[in-house]
C-alpha cells in the first residue's frame, strides 16, 4: 500500500525548530492547506535522488522519499563511493530492470530514471555485470564516422529503454583543450579537442538516443575540458585555462533545437563570475545559457554531493544558491563522502524556508517545475521504446513479427526459451510480437486483431470489463489511434490468473501509429 504524505519526516535542527513545526502539523500535509501541499510537490519535482539498496520494498527508504517528498527522480549507480563497494543500486540486467519497475510503481509521478552511460570507462552498466559495453566519446572522435556514433548511442538507447532508464546524463560535450585533464582528456570522456567535431557527434549521439525516446544531456556547462583538477575532489578553476571555444557545442547545439537538458559544472571562471562556481551562479545559467545561448530546457545541476560544493559552501546554502541562479534539478546522491539519508530532506527544508523567507520567489520555483512538466510530457509516453526505437506502426508491426522473433539482440532465442520455461505458457503467431521489457515480455498487438481466437479478448480487469473490447474501443477513438498499457499479475499474486490487476494508462499516440501494447505475466491457469 502507498502512502502519499506530504510532511516532512525525521527533521532536525535549533534553527528550523519552529518552521519544521508548522510544516509536520498534520495541516500541512496537505489536507488542510492545498496551497502548501502544491508547493511541495512542485519543490520535490527539482530533485533526482541517490540510494542504496538493489531492490525495494514498502519499508524502504527510498521508498519513504518517493513518498514524502515526491521527487522528480532517482539516479542509480554501481559503485557505493562512501563505503568503498560494490554494489549499490546495479546488480545484473534483470535485477536492475525490476528495481526500475518497482521504483515507478511506487511512485505516484513519473520519475526521470538517470544513469552515466557515456561509453567507453564511464558507464554504470558494465560488460562485467551482464551489459553491453560501447565506445567512449574519444574512440568515436578519432573514427570520426557519425554514423557509427548515432549508432552506438542507438544501441546504447535500447539498452537503456530495455531496462526502464529515460535519462542519461550524455553526451559530454567538453572541448579536449587539456589532454592531461584528469576527470575528462585522461578518461578518453571527449569527442574532440576541436569543437566543430563535439559538436557534430554530440548532434548524433543525441540522435541516436532520441531514436530510442532516452532524455540526452550535454555536459558539463559552462565546460569541463579546460580544467587540471577534479571537481568530485574539490573546487575547480579554470580562470585561466578556459578558452571561448568550449562554448561553442552548446551554441551551435541549442541554436539547432536541442532542448532536454544541460548539466552544469562545479567550475570557477572568475571572468564570468568571480564569486562563484558555475552550479551557484546566475550569470553562468540565467544570463549566460538561458539569456545569451537561449537554452529553454531543464538545467540540471552535477551532483550536490561533489567535493566542490560540500567543502567550500554549506548544502543547504548551495542547494538554495543553485535555485536562484536558475538550477531547475538538483542531484542529491548520497555517493559522495558520505552517506546521509537525511540530505534529501534537508534540501527540501532549505527551499520551503527560503521561500518562506522570501529569499526563493515562488515564480521561481514555478519556472522549474513547468520545465520539468514539459520535458516529462514530451519524453514519457507509454512504451514509446516500441513505437519509435523498432519503428513501428499498425503495418510494420505485422511485417516485422518474423523479424523479432529472429533477432537476437531484441528477443534472443536463448532468452526467450528460459524465459517461457521459468513463467509458464508463452506462444506467438500473427497475432502476437514479443518484445523482451522491462518486467519480463512484452506484447504488440496490433488492434485489428479482434474476435474469436485472440487470446487476449476474454481477459478481464478488475472490474470485470472485457480488456480485448477496451482494446478496440481505444484503438478505434475518434482521435484515430491510442494505447492501452495493462499489466498481468505476477506468479504468486492473490489476483486470479486471468485478471489483469490495473490498467495502468491509456492516451493518445501522437504519431499517428494505432496498436496497443501490454506487459506482465502469462502462465497456465
Amino acid at each position: 500500500m502507498k502512502h502519499h504524505l506530504w510532511c516532512l519526516r525525521g527533521v532536525s535542527g535549533v534553527m528550523a525548530a519552529v518552521l519544521l513545526f508548522f510544516l509536520a502539523h498534520p495541516g500541512y500535509c496537505g489536507q488542510n492547506d492545498p496551497g502548501r501541499a502544491k508547493l511541495l510537490e512542485k519543490i520535490g519535482q527539482m530533485f533526482i535522488v541517490g540510494f542504496r539498496g538493489t531492490e525495494i520494498s514498502e519499508d524502504s527508504y527510498i521508498v519513504k522519499v518517493l513518498n514524502e517528498v515526491q521527487p522528480g527522480g532517482v539516479i542509480l549507480f554501481d559503485y557505493d563511493v562512501p563505503s568503498k563497494s560494490f554494489p549499490r543500486n546495479i546488480v545484473n540486467p534483470d535485477q536492475t530492470r525490476k528495481l526500475i519497475s518497482d521504483l515507478q510503481e511506487y511512485s505516484s509521478h513519473p520519475l526521470f530514471i538517470a544513469v552515466d552511460v557515456e561509453g567507453g570507462r564511464v558507464n554504470r552498466l558494465k560488460e562485467r555485470y551482464g551489459f553491453s559495453s560501447f565506445p567512449g566519446a574519444e574512440e568515436l572522435g578519432k573514427n570520426d564516422n557519425l554514423d557509427e556514433t548515432k549508432q552506438t548511442a542507438k544501441q546504447i538507447g535500447k539498452n537503456l529503454a530495455w531496462l526502464g532508464f529515460n535519462v542519461n546524463f550524455a553526451p559530454v560535450v567538453d572541448v579536449n583543450v587539456n589532454p592531461d585533464n584528469p576527470v575528462i582528456g585522461s578518461l578518453g570522456r571527449s569527442f574532440s579537442f576541436d569543437p566543430e567535431k563535439v559538436f557534430l557527434h554530440a548532434s548524433a549521439f543525441i540522435e541516436g538516443l532520441h531514436s530510442c525516446n532516452i532524455i540526452s544531456t550535454l555536459k558539463h556547462f559552462p565546460g569541463h575540458g579546460s580544467s587540471f583538477h577534479d571537481s568530485h575532489l574539490g573546487m575547480v578553476d579554470v580562470t585561466k585555462s578556459y578558452q571561448e571555444k568550449e562554448l561553442v557545442p552548446y551554441k551551435k547545439l541549442i541554436a539547432g533545437g536541442f532542448s532536454d537538458m544541460v548539466m552544469t559544472a562545479h567550475i570557477v571562471d572568475r571572468y564570468i563570475d568571480p564569486d562563484f562556481p558555475a552550479t551557484l551562479s546566475p550569470l553562468f545559467i540565467s544570463e549566460l545559457l538561458r539569456g545569451e545561448i537561449g537554452f529553454k530546457g531543464v538545467v540540471v545541476s552535477d551532483d550536490m554531493h561533489m567535493g566542490a560544493i560540500v567543502q567550500n559552501y554549506g548544502f543547504a546554502e548551495a542547494i538554495v544558491r543553485a535555485v536562484n541562479a536558475g538550477v531547475d534539478l538538483l542531484i542529491i546522491s548520497n555517493n559522495g563522502e558520505s552517506y546521509e539519508e537525511e540530505a534529501i530532506y534537508e534540501a527540501q527544508r532549505a527551499i520551503v524556508e527560503a521561500v518562506e523567507d522570501g529569499v526563493i520567489s515562488p515564480t521561481r520555483i514555478d519556472e522549474s517545475y513547468e520545465r520539468i512538466r514539459e520535458l516529462k510530457a514530451r519524453f514519457f509516453q507509454p512504451d514509446f521504446f516500441v513505437q519509435e526505437c523498432l519503428h513501428a506502426n499498425t503495418n510494420q508491426l505485422i511485417q516485422f513479427i518474423s523479424a523479432a522473433v529472429k533477432e537476437i539482440e531484441i528477443l534472443g532465442e536463448q532468452a526467450f526459451s528460459q524465459f517461457r520455461e521459468k513463467n509458464g505458457r508463452w506462444f506467438y503467431d500473427d497475432t502476437y510480437i514479443f518484445v523482451w521489457g522491462i518486467d519480463g515480455m512484452r506484447y504488440v498487438y496490433p488492434p485489428d486483431v479482434t474476435g474469436e481466437g485472440s487470446n487476449m479478448c476474454h481477459l478481464e480487469d478488475v472490474d470485470g470489463r472485457a480488456i480485448g473490447k477496451m482494446f478496440v474501443e481505444v484503438a478505434t477513438s475518434p482521435a484515430g489511434q491510442g494505447w492501452v498499457h495493462y499489466r498481468w499479475p505476477k506468479p504468486g499474486e492473490d489476483e486470479p490468473i486471468w485478471k489483469a490487476t490495473f490498467i495502468k494508462r491509456a492516451v493518445s499516440s501522437p504519431s499517428g501509429t494505432n496498436y496497443l501494447v501490454g506487459s506482465g505475466y502469462y502462465v497456465d491457469s
